[in-house]
């Protein structure tokens, strides 16, 4: 009996060594494998698990992850995923697709965009760290197992709840040495289609976004010799069915670029509008935003594009400094000072 228990604990660990490591290899052909990524547990005992699909094909091919929900209120992007793997015939492909439809469970189930636990920014963390916050060792354990089979990575984000945005993809330069990795990003971005492309160098110390920028999944991955890219679908907080179909289609685009599938549904305008420099614009007073322009707009120089009513009634109005793209809008009216009203293209 010993012997027996001794040797069940022993596959069971050598299973569990094989799932960690996601050897492709071991995956069955033409089959697709549900499992969980077991992060740790709360305190009831339950675990801290991240679902994962692989779709492997009969035939070999580069391997895919599609990554999605990394911040909680994000759905378009996992609803178009679980219709991608609704839709994708493991007998009709060549390579692998890894999907995580949600990638951050914590924040999913507290519908909120940050880690609830540390509150921090998951999208932040990456590479991650095996000993530290839970966020932390979220990044390090999607990081080590799905990024590192992966020579294709695109994460899946919306713009936050109190914004609209159309879709639109973003893409960064870390340095010249991986500007082949940055090229070939670009390209599939472009494939994927969106209302703007954002195209990024980061080897000018760009600072936009407050927080630690080289924590992205995408930055990572490519300082991983990884093709990597991110893709805004829509508004975050709401389904948006239109939303949802240009994602799926996106994907469809993507697959079928890289070979992984054989279809015609490949069509979409490119858009020329490329974004290589953006910035956040502040409200320095608080009221009510009773006047602004709209996601995928283009402002001219001295048009309004704001107007904020405060409790008194005056109202402080803001004018474009310089021909600009609304790239995202604020769409919730309540504003406190700090507040970031639009996200704007000035090159």
């Amino acid at each position: 009996i010993n012997e027996r228990v001794q040797m069940v604990k022993f596959l069971k660990l050598e299973e569990e060594v094989i799932i960690i490591k996601l050897n492709i290899s071991n995956f069955p052909k033409g089959e697709i494998t549900q499992d969980k990524l077991v992060i740790g547990q709360r305190a009831d005992g339950s675990d801290i698990a991240i679902i994962y699909h692989i779709i492997k094909g009969i035939e070999n091919g580069p391997t895919v992850w599609l990554n999605g929900a990394v911040h909680g209120d994000e759905l378009n992007g996992p609803y178009a995923l679980l219709k991608l793997l609704k839709n994708v015939d493991p007998k009709k492909i060549s390579g692998t697709i890894i999907i995580t439809p949600i990638s951050n469970v914590l924040a999913f189930n507290g519908r909120q965009k940050n880690t609830p636990r540390d509150l921090l920014d998951l999208d932040q963390q990456f590479p991650g760290n095996a000993k530290g916050t839970i966020s932390q060792r979220i990044a390090f354990e999607l990081f080590k197992t799905f990024g590192e089979p992966a020579s294709v990575i695109i994460d899946c984000h919306t713009v936050g709840s109190l914004y609209e945005g159309k879709p639109y993809t973003v893409v960064k330069k870390i340095n010249d040495e991986l500007e082949e990795y940055y090229q070939k990003a670009r390209h599939l971005a472009y494939v994927f289609g969106g209302e703007y492309h954002c195209s990024l160098d980061f080897s000018k110390n760009l600072n936009e976004i407050p927080g630690n920028t080289f924590g992205f999944l995408d930055v990572q991955a490519q300082l991983n010799k990884k093709i990597s890219f991110m893709v805004e679908l829509g508004q975050g907080g709401i389904l948006d069915s239109e939303d949802v179909r240009f994602s799926y289609d996106g994907f469809i685009r993507i697959l079928n670029e890289l070979s992984i599938i054989n279809t015609s549904q490949n069509s979409h305008p490119f858009s020329n509008r490329i974004i290589n420099r953006r910035y956040y614009l502040y409200s320095d007073v608080a009221g009510l935003l009773t006047y602004t322009v709209h996601a995928g707009q283009v402002v001219n120089k001295g048009e309004l594009i704001a107007e904020i009513t405060n409790i008194n009634g005056e109202v402080k109005q803001y004018f474009a400094e310089k021909n600009v793209h609304i790239i995202i809008s604020r769409r919730n009216a309540v504003v406190e000072t700090g507040d970031r009203l639009f996200f704007l293209g000035k090159e």
